[in-house]
């Protein structure tokens, strides 16, 4: 679980991201699977369609 909070010493300019220690083993692991294996049709499908968008934006 990755959670957010603001970073307090620099005001709204940025948040400060916890990463449990548990997160980290996760993603070891993730790094051996194939993308096939991390997402299903229709994940890939959203992810696609959000980069698309953002190259159009740029």
């Amino acid at each position: 679980m990755i959670r957010r909070k603001l970073n307090k010493k620099k005001g709204f300019k940025g948040f400060k991201v916890i990463i449990d220690t548990f997160v980290l083993k996760e993603l070891e692991k993730y790094k051996i699977l194939s993308i096939d294996q991390l997402f299903d049709e229709q994940d890939k499908k959203e992810i696609e369609k959000v980069y698309n968008f953002y190259e159009n934006i740029k």
